[in-house]
């Protein structure tokens, strides 16, 4: 119906081999020169993300010209040298360690929090808020990169994964962080408009979406000119 269920994952609990661990470090590390981007997701404490593999692929990112990005539910603070991707809620548990997930987050607190967080990394941040701007933490400066509105029903299981691989692709080919977060939004807005199903968006899908959100944008921008012309003009 209309309620999201737990997922069905198998062996969570297990820990990788260091067998495994050290293949998986080695084929990344003879795939890099083929790369433009590399994407760490990490959502389950056991698995591969053990502290020695975290502590040896940090290594590697760190002497890597190839960016890193990482979305890490239990350990952000690891994978030294990457670029972080957070959420609002996860960003500020860092520092209010009783925050819980309904709770209202202050925007200032929450600037703060990422200009310190991005000053200790010594890398750029970003950090998703929902429907509201994105924050993109870099050279000592918070920016807002505008949202897209999202009208109707929406279901926003993934959207965080979405946005993560919009903005990679782009940021992959162009290494315009403020144009990958667009992007991001961009195929998030479109995946989190399929409803009840593991949305993706298809390159149509994402062509389309950006004219029509252009479309919108000059019909906008038309409706604010015409509020500033005297009305004793014609």
């Amino acid at each position: 119906g209309q309620q999201e269920q737990n997922r069905f994952d198998l062996g969570y609990k297990n820990e990788a081999l260091v067998d495994s661990q050290d293949l998986v470090l080695a084929q990344l590390e003879k795939s890099l020169l083929k790369l433009d981007i590399v994407i760490i997701n990490q959502q389950w404490i056991a698995g591969i993300h053990t502290k020695s593999f975290r502590e040896r692929l940090s290594q590697i990112i760190q002497k890597s010209e190839i960016p890193f990005i990482v979305d890490s539910r239990n350990f952000p603070c690891d994978y030294h040298g990457s670029i972080r991707k957070m959420n609002d809620f996860e960003l500020l548990s860092l520092y209010q360690l009783d925050l819980k997930p309904q709770d209202k987050i202050n925007t200032e607190v929450l600037k703060s929090a990422a200009l310190d967080l991005s000053k200790k990394f010594n890398k750029m941040i970003i950090v998703t808020r929902g429907d509201k701007n994105t924050f993109l933490i870099m050279d000592n400066a918070v920016i807002e990169i505008p949202s897209l509105k999202v009208f109707g029903e929406i279901d926003t299981v993934g959207a965080g994964d979405s946005f993560l691989a919009g903005f990679s692709c782009l940021y992959g080919a162009s290494k315009n962080a403020s144009l990958g977060i667009e992007m991001g939004n961009l195929v998030a807005s479109i995946t989190i408009k399929k409803l009840r199903e593991t949305g993706t968006a298809k390159p149509e899908e994402v062509l389309n979406k950006n004219a029509e959100n252009l479309m919108v944008t000059i019909e906008e921008s038309n409706i604010q000119l015409c509020e500033k012309i005297p009305k004793n003009l014609t």
